[in-house]
């Protein structure tokens, strides 16, 4: 293995729990998944249509689960004030 250099990066608290539960799911650590990932990445590889509609589909779910939790926690925070 060559030599690696540490790097901070920024993480959502969403991406963080991802990271810890797949790193105990894989038995990896944190540090391998994250290399892997970036090795697995090719933004210019062809992507078919299917798979394009499926990424979107992916995309949109995650949205819509994080706006859906963003109203609870405004609903929850103003519940609270009253």
């Amino acid at each position: 293995m060559s030599t690696l250099t540490r790097k901070q990066v920024l993480l959502s608290p969403d991406n963080i729990l991802k990271l810890r539960q797949w790193s105990k799911i894989y038995h990896l650590s944190e540090a391998e998944l994250v290399r892997r990932a970036i090795q697995a990445y090719q933004p210019d590889a062809p992507v078919s249509l299917e798979c394009e509609k499926e990424l979107v589909q992916a995309m949109l779910a995650q949205m819509k689960e994080s706006l859906t939790s963003a109203i609870a926690v405004v609903y929850t925070t103003r519940s609270s004030a009253v």
